[in-house]
């Protein structure tokens, strides 16, 4: 068996995701003469390198999900996404973002029991849930 790292799906996904859409890009420009289907972004080159950003942003998040697990992969990728869009309150953002992302994690693994990618953090939230269901 392989190690559950590199097989996990999120891993899976990553790779597709850099194999997959360069190489699509480059056969549909390759095709195309006409640009007509490519759609028009409002803005200038600073509201593109954004969407290059937020994209980047994502792909590392789902990269660095299997080593320190969903909640911080999670947290990190939603203030950075926002950043890289242009939020700056991140004194605001960042405890916002925690909230609802271990209540995401609480009712995807412990209501719809869906395991999540661990890191340390999780596991001591597993432990903190297991205490409380002892009522100790």
């Amino acid at each position: 068996m392989g190690d559950a790292r590199i097989t996990s799906y999120p891993g899976f996904l990553l790779a597709a995701a850099i194999v997959i859409l360069p190489v699509h890009v480059v056969g549909q420009f390759r095709q195309e003469t006409d640009r007509a289907w490519l759609p028009k972004l409002p803005g200038g080159r600073a509201n593109h390198l954004k969407l290059v950003a937020f994209g980047a942003v994502w792909l590392i998040a789902i990269w660095i999900m299997p080593f320190t697990g969903f909640i911080v992969a999670m947290t990190l990728g939603v203030c950075a996404s926002l950043t890289a869009l242009g939020i700056h309150r991140l004194y605001l953002t960042v405890p916002v973002v925690s909230v609802v992302v271990v209540a995401i994690f609480a009712l995807i693994e412990r209501v719809l029991y869906v395991p999540m990618p661990r890191g340390p953090l999780e596991d001591a939230i597993g432990g903190l849930f297991y205490r409380m269901a002892q009522g100790s």
